[in-house]
């Protein structure tokens, strides 16, 4: 099963979808025999595990477990687990004394826990958006030459002055019929600027379905749409994927991974 399906199901698993999205869903169990066994699989995994559960798996990160596994093996905790076992076999030395060590131990360990997670809380997902979303890098509509599209170029003057409504209903008119990678993109940004997360998610989508040699950047967009919406588990798939594949911008994404 690929990305944008796991995503979907998920989705339709959680409420999430239009009643579009959702009609459009089920037409496809209904035709699609292998996708309507990922869906039952996937929904006798989600009646399985309550929220809290699937919260937990999602947050296992191997890189923390290895930390913590190295920090077990570390010659300061190996001189406490020494200590707690010579202690345990002196027949003179109280349990009062063994429960102290062991105490001092756990509340080592528990102690840099906390400070890793406050310090990985110190990135939040709006930050890691503003920090990649770089509207200022974004190609230009204006060219050198006579050519260029006045209504798209006047849509990028009204973007990059925040009048996102103005620009959109361009970008939205000249979207039709037109298939533009920097088009795609700027529609996209202009709409999660607006909060319209599902018609950006559908303007990616586009972008990604489509031949255009830049399809693949529609994955980089839609990993900063779901930071920006505060879905962190979408985001995270998403930016694994680009990761995995090496898809446009992979170096930054991994960068992302780290902080979410």
């Amino acid at each position: 099963m690929n990305l944008e399906d796991d995503i979907l199901i998920e989705r339709f698993l959680r409420d999430e979808l239009s009643e579009d999205e959702k009609s459009s869903f089920l037409k496809r169990i209904e035709g699609d025999s292998e996708f309507k066994s990922n869906y039952l699989l996937e929904k006798q995994l989600f009646e399985s595990l309550d929220d809290e559960s699937w919260s937990f798996a999602e947050n296992i990160d191997v890189e923390e477990l290895k930390e913590y596994e190295d920090l077990y093996k570390s010659p300061e905790v190996d001189k406490i687990k020494q200590a707690i076992q010579k202690a345990s076999k002196e027949k003179r030395v109280s349990n009062s004394k063994v429960i102290a060590l062991v105490s001092g131990f756990a509340a080592a360990v528990a102690l840099i826990l906390t400070l890793n997670v406050f310090l990985k809380a110190d990135i939040d997902s709006q930050t890691l958006y503003a920090d990649n979303i770089q509207i200022e890098n974004l190609p230009s509509f204006v060219t050198r030459s006579e050519t260029s599209d006045n209504k798209l170029v006047e849509a990028e003057k009204l973007f990059k002055a925040k009048d996102y409504e103005k620009a959109l209903t361009i970008f939205t008119s000249e979207a039709k019929g037109k298939e533009n990678s920097n088009l795609f993109i700027y529609k996209a940004i202009t709409e999660i600027e607006l909060g319209k997360f599902t018609e950006a998610e559908q303007t990616l989508d586009q972008l990604i379905k489509s031949d255009l040699i830049d399809a693949e950047k529609g994955y980089w967009y839609k990993g900063l749409l779901y930071l920006k919406s505060e879905n962190k588990k979408y985001a995270k798939k998403v930016f694994s994927k680009i990761v995995k594949e090496k898809l446009f911008k992979f170096k930054e994404a991994e960068e992302i991974l780290k902080n979410i």
